[in-house]
């Protein structure tokens, strides 16, 4: 048994069988058996249980301590890799430090154009609360774009401001080419630098509205009326 209460959030965001829960603190971990020995020493004072009674599915895996920020477990952890709307994680991080809840955001025709799309329309406009629901609980990648305009005046722009927050976090094998994660050639992370991006979310103080949006998960759904043909 493992004292892991402080990772719930992590475990719960796993494949339900890759863990069971015992009683309120304890925990049993089950990974498959590792071909590689790539595997980092528990932090002080944690006790971990490793079994082989279930295989992992993924490619990379992690478990970060939030607070020291010491690897209990990787996988292929520093193995680049597509990151999908895990991109959306920087995106949120400057949106929330760029702009307060109270602000507009305005939908431009390219965000409205962007692929995949929740539907914002050309023209439009929204407040950043709502367009962090938007890109955190329907993972909208027209929000995402119209996000970067709004903060950078461009999406280039704001992919360079993704990229040097991605540095000063620590983040060395990190590339982001567009705010929303659609797949392209260059866009890669790693789940260490993944890890990295999630522990300052939940850290900082200049994340509360990212941890609150995430935390509270409130079916506040966005729609025609919470916008504004203001635009």
């Amino acid at each position: 048994r493992s004292t892991l209460f402080p990772y719930t959030t992590l475990f719960r965001s796993l494949d339900k069988h890759l863990w069971r829960r015992y009683t309120t603190s304890n925990w049993r971990i089950y990974c498959k058996p590792l071909k590689t020995k790539r595997y980092s020493a528990p932090a002080k004072g944690i006790k971990t249980t490793i079994t082989n009674q279930i295989f992992l599915k993924c490619k990379a895996a992690i478990v970060m301590e939030k607070n020291s920020g010491k690897v209990v477990y990787e996988y292929n952890a520093y193995m680049p890799g597509k990151i999908a709307s895990m991109t959306k994680m920087m995106t949120a991080i400057l949106l929330n430090e760029g702009k307060k809840t109270s602000d507009t955001i305005y939908i431009s025709k390219k965000a409205a154009r962007t692929p995949y799309a929740f539907g914002l329309k050309a023209g439009d406009s929204t407040s950043m609360a709502n367009i962090m629901h938007a890109l955190l609980l329907l993972s909208s990648n027209d929000a995402a774009t119209a996000i970067g305009e709004n903060i950078a005046g461009s999406q280039k722009k704001f992919v360079k401001m993704m990229n040097a927050k991605a540095r000063k976090l620590g983040c060395k094998n990190t590339l982001y080419t567009n705010p929303h994660g659609l797949d392209t050639k260059r866009n890669h992370s790693t789940a260490y630098d993944v890890a990295l991006i999630g522990r300052y979310i939940l850290r900082s103080g200049t994340t509360t509205f990212v941890k609150k949006v995430v935390r509270d998960r409130k079916s506040t759904r966005l729609n025609s009326s919470h916008l504004d043909k203001s635009r």
